[in-house]
């Protein structure tokens, strides 16, 4: 739940303030939002909440709260107290949003780049186990045999020199 919620509440904030730069209040651009995104996402779920209970006479103060206290997720909270706080100060939900959504872009770009530096040593032991034994075979085996020819002439050689000297 909370991974969908962090991987989707990015792009859900950069198309909200996209819709608001073209001229619709929050409520407007938060009901084209859902009318275009699945509301099996947990985070289109909770949304569509606080689209209803806006609908429902509640301020959007009021539901904002409600979406932080469904989710309890870190993020949600930042963004809901910024625009909250946007809201009664009169600032521009848009640029919050955009603000908010950046900064998570960055955030997940960050803990992409963190996995992807541990991917070598995870990798370690599937090469070990998948990719070397195959190099050895193809590297090692035709050098193997010749070796054995080897040895097996020297000692039919061995065994010829200490037959017929008897």
């Amino acid at each position: 739940f909370e991974r969908a919620v962090r991987r989707e509440l990015p792009s859900a904030l950069e198309l909200l303030a996209a819709i608001m730069e073209g001229g619709l209040g929050f409520d407007a651009a938060l009901d084209y939002v859902l009318a275009e995104a699945d509301p099996e996402h947990p985070l289109y779920f909770d949304l569509g909440v606080v689209s209803e209970a806006m609908r429902q006479g509640r301020r959007r103060a009021e539901a904002l709260r409600l979406w932080v206290t469904r989710c309890n997720i870190a993020p949600v909270a930042d963004v809901s107290a910024a625009l909250i706080q946007a809201d009664q100060t009169g600032g521009s939900l848009g640029s919050v949003l955009h603000h908010h959504a950046r900064a998570m872009f960055r955030d997940n770009e960050a803990e992409i780049e963190r996995r992807a530096e541990r991917l070598p040593v995870r990798m370690i032991m599937p090469l070990f186990f998948t990719i070397f034994p195959a190099v050895f075979v193809v590297a090692g085996l035709p050098s193997f045999l010749r070796i054995m020819r080897v040895f097996s002439e020297i000692t039919k050689g061995a065994a010829r020199v200490t037959g017929g000297g008897g």
